[in-house]
């Protein structure tokens, strides 16, 4: 269960034009996905962290984060998963204004709280190839207010 939503820069929740109600249920039908999807559920793991890009293409590429200073690159098995994603990029959509080309989803086991974030130029999050590590750390750490 999800019982808190943090927002980071950008963030199109805030913004009174849509319908909060179906946005609010568009999440919780997100994380609910990832949280009952077979590469997360029945595997030990502090934290998911998920990228989504559904502007033009779509796409999602993820890391799971275990005990101590483990970490794993692994996406969602399941294409309900991004079908999700798609349904909060619709349910987040303001008419007139620009809208967000990319979304990260964090979710803390301890917490149960799921953090998201929305980039709105398309540029933010692409993978290091140098530096795999570290990007994956990166997305995971949490954002400063």
């Amino acid at each position: 269960m999800i019982d808190a939503i943090t927002v980071g820069q950008g963030a199109i929740v805030s913004q009174p034009a849509f319908d909060q109600g179906r946005a609010d249920a568009a999440l919780n039908a997100l994380g609910s996905a990832i949280l009952s999807d077979a590469n997360y559920r029945d595997r030990s793991w502090d934290a998911i962290v998920l990228v989504f890009e559904l502007d033009g293409r779509t796409s999602d590429f993820g890391y799971v984060f275990g005990p101590g200073n483990a970490w794993e690159a692994e996406g969602p098995e399941n294409w309900d998963v991004l079908t999700r994603a798609k349904e909060l990029h619709e349910a987040t959509r303001v008419p007139g204004k620009p809208h967000w080309k990319k979304c990260l989803v964090r979710i803390e086991r301890t917490t149960g709280r799921i953090g998201i974030d929305f980039d709105f130029d398309g540029n933010r999050w692409v993978p290091d190839m140098a530096d795999p590590e570290g990007f994956a750390r990166s997305l995971r750490a949490q954002p400063e207010d």
